[in-house]
């Protein structure tokens, strides 16, 4: 009923096309399947933006549910920066993400 799949977005479309291949091949419809992914939010690496744009294209490419960790995840500044930042923008991209 669900599938978490790795992965840049292009990856995933292919994942996704296959996917959806298989279920045509079974009589299972492709859009029944919860389609998530993991990823790791790196801030020292990535500005929130680039968070938030990653995030959108996963969503473009039909991820459902993005699960990510962070790290130093003990900084509280980390903390505030997804708060602030990445929630409310992923948000206005879909308020039914959150």
């Amino acid at each position: 009923d669900a599938c978490n799949i790795f992965g840049a977005p292009t990856q995933l479309t292919h994942k996704f096309e296959v996917l959806k291949a298989h279920c045509e091949q079974l009589g299972r419809p492709f859009g029944e399947i919860e389609r998530t992914t993991l990823q790791t939010v790196k801030f020292e690496n990535e500005s929130p933006q680039q968070v938030v744009d990653r995030f959108g294209a996963l969503s473009e490419v039909g991820v459902q549910h993005v699960i990510f960790n962070m790290t130093n995840v003990w900084d509280l500044h980390n903390m505030e920066i997804l708060a602030r930042d990445v929630l409310p923008a992923v948000h206005a991209l879909d308020p039914a993400a959150i």
